[in-house]
């Protein structure tokens, strides 16, 4: 079996990210963006998952915040884009498809959801795989994100529908 590297994955479901945003219409929403659009981008949870999220998204350019509960678990989510990127670097020297310069100047840390969001053009939340805990972290950022910024959600395992419930129906369109 096959092991698929964090930033892989992450790459690939920004990827599926873009394509849903670019596309001119939506089957979850009528007021898709584009990517165009998107600047500034919130990370909620700096696990592997969400670590990886951040590392590809600031690599490419998006000013990127992450967020998590604790100031230890920030600095192990730097910690594993650092491996991460160093890792990728072992394995194509000549041209390391990520830099540390350009990952960490586009990244920004906090332990603040409220001010996490507050410019977030799009939320990106990896965090644990309870419906619960999505719905909270959900509807607390529906008061504070601006109104245009776009949820997702990197569930694995559950219904995106039932995560979105807790939002406005304004944010839902």
């Amino acid at each position: 079996m096959t092991r698929t590297s964090a930033p892989s994955v992450a790459a690939a479901r920004l990827a599926l990210t873009s394509g849903h945003l670019k596309s001119s219409t939506s089957q979850f929403s009528t007021s898709a963006r584009s990517m165009e659009d998107i600047k500034n981008v919130t990370i909620f949870g700096a696990g592997l998952m969400g670590a990886g999220i951040a590392q590809v998204a600031a690599n490419v350019g998006y000013k990127v915040t992450l967020c998590d509960v604790t100031d230890d678990a920030l600095n192990n989510g730097k910690k594993i884009i650092e491996s991460s990127i160093q890792r990728l670097a072992k394995k194509s020297p000549n041209s390391p498809p990520f830099s540390s310069e350009t990952v960490f100047s586009n990244l920004s840390t906090t332990t603040d959801p409220t001010r996490a969001v507050s410019e977030a053009d799009l939320v990106v939340e990896a965090i644990v795989e309870n419906l619960k805990v999505k719905q909270d972290l959900f509807k607390l950022l529906d008061s504070s994100a601006p109104k245009s910024c776009v949820f997702a959600t990197n569930t694995s395992s559950l219904s995106v529908k039932e995560i979105a419930e807790s939002c406005s129906n304004d944010r839902r369109k």
